[in-house]
């Protein structure tokens, strides 16, 4: 027997339209898209333009195009939230839950309170595509006016999101981001999202909720290699923070040396006096000699940076953060954090980001 036959909590819901379901693209007011390069004029949607990323590498111009950060915000009175997504690829691992790889998720914003409400997961045996539904009359929020977040998929492709509500209902702008510039964050894997059970679970998630600031989630796996076309274009970016999480995927600590205090140099030429924030690799089980070695890189990169009068640079030892009790469980496979990696790397970060925030003006 099938599991789903046994327990019907596991069966995924039946994918049938409501016929007094109104469907609405995101791209057309009053949805407000964020963590996207362009997203009113592009055929997918993508983090940073198709060119640029093609320039970097052929591995960052297939990511580029995978929607790991990228946020919806809408409100409705709807007593249920359809979702109905084309997505080319969707892509299954062995190591991360589809609901986080090529799911979305759905947050109900209240004030500074971000809580959690439904997975909108992809069924494994249908490609193509998502249709499905959350009941929000049957959770807490039910009967009301609600301002909504939906996070796209973390390792997929999007061509095009509707969001369906019943007919009658009411569908108006969503929450505001704090008025600050979006925190930037380039790294690897683990940057992209690799292995959260569900979009909103990747670190930037739990700092976005807990700050209210939008963000841009410049994470590529296993193409984080501190080239100069991606810094080139970093620089080109309006930021409020930058997070550098590049480590993990150079081959070596000597070739990450070559390069990792050239991204700070560069980033810090372009911005003067924006925070800026480096990170060496949370998870040093595998290979502990050599994560040494690449955390002293990145530490020498900051030790430089305050020689050299800087004030705004800040340096995380990406050990401690998983570090205390059950540190040996913060990940899925001895490197890319679970979801209880990624909530310690979201406090550990965000505790940062909070001294930091002490003295921001609001824009």
């Amino acid at each position: 027997m099938k599991i789903e036959e046994i327990d019907i909590n596991f069966a995924k819901k039946e994918i049938t339209d409501k016929p007094d379901t109104i469907w609405y693209d995101t791209r057309k007011a009053p949805f407000e898209l964020y963590g996207f390069y362009d997203p009113l004029n592009q055929p997918v949607f993508r983090r940073m333009p198709d060119d640029v990323a093609a320039a970097v590498s052929p591995g960052v111009r297939t990511l580029a195009a995978y929607t790991a950060g990228g946020r919806v915000r809408f409100s409705t009175d709807s007593p249920y939230i359809a979702l109905r997504a084309v997505m080319p690829k969707e892509h299954f691992m062995s190591h991360m839950a589809p609901s986080g790889s090529t799911g979305f998720d759905l947050y109900v914003d209240e004030g500074n309170e971000h809580t959690f409400v439904a997975a909108f997961r992809p069924d494994m045996n249908e490609l193509g595509g998502i249709v499905t539904y959350t009941n929000i009359e049957g959770t807490a929020f039910g009967g009301k006016l609600n301002c909504y977040t939906i996070n796209f998929p973390l390792y997929d492709s999007v061509t095009s999101l509707e969001i369906g509500i019943m007919k009658g209902c009411r569908l108006e702008k969503g929450a505001g981001y704090r008025p600050v510039k979006p925190f930037v964050y380039y790294g690897q894997s683990v940057t992209q999202g690799g292995c959260a059970s569900r979009p909103g679970n990747a670190y930037q998630g739990f700092i976005s909720r807990r700050f209210n600031v939008d963000f841009l989630n410049l994470g590529f796996s296993g193409c984080a290699r501190g080239e100069q076309e991606m810094i080139d274009y970093i620089c080109s970016l309006d930021m409020g923070i930058f997070i550098c999480d590049y480590d993990a995927n150079e081959p070596n600590a000597e070739e990450l040396r070559k390069k990792h205090y050239n991204v700070y140099e560069c980033f810090r030429k372009a911005h003067p006096d924006i925070p800026c924030i480096l990170i060496s690799k949370a998870s040093t089980i595998l290979y502990p000699k050599e994560a040494e070695e690449r955390r002293l890189v990145i530490e020498d990169t900051y030790q430089r940076a305050i020689a050299s009068g800087d004030k705004n640079i800040y340096f995380i030892d990406g050990k401690t953060l998983f570090s205390g009790m059950d540190s040996s469980d913060c990940t899925v496979d001895s490197s890319h954090p679970n979801d209880l990696g990624f909530w310690r790397m979201g406090q550990g970060i965000g505790d940062v980001i909070e001294k930091i925030m002490e003295g921001y003006r609001d824009e």
